[in-house]
């Protein structure tokens, strides 16, 4: 999905900083926190979107989903590793 739109909207000071403190614990710039954000929000429905739980749904249809605190877990894991591999 090409990011070829723009938006200009104004938001409350305490909700852009909400939004960059999530970007920075999800390695994401704030604008590609928003997209996700709206995104996933929106239940997926941007065309040609690039998050995957669209199509992953049916691969787990019927088991537990992960809560957030659990995916983040395993995401601060995944990082850690990478930074030491150099």
């Amino acid at each position: 999905m090409a990011n070829d739109a723009v938006i200009t909207v104004r938001v409350p000071r305490e909700l852009k900083q909400k939004i960059a403190a999530r970007a920075k614990r999800e390695h994401r710039s704030v604008s590609a926190q928003v997209v996700h954000e709206l995104d996933r929000a929106l239940g997926g429905e941007v065309e040609g979107s690039k998050i995957a739980h669209r199509s992953a749904l049916g691969m787990f249809a019927g088991a537990r989903v992960p809560s957030d605190a659990e995916f983040a877990a395993v995401r601060t894991e995944l990082w850690g590793r990478l930074d030491k591999r150099g």
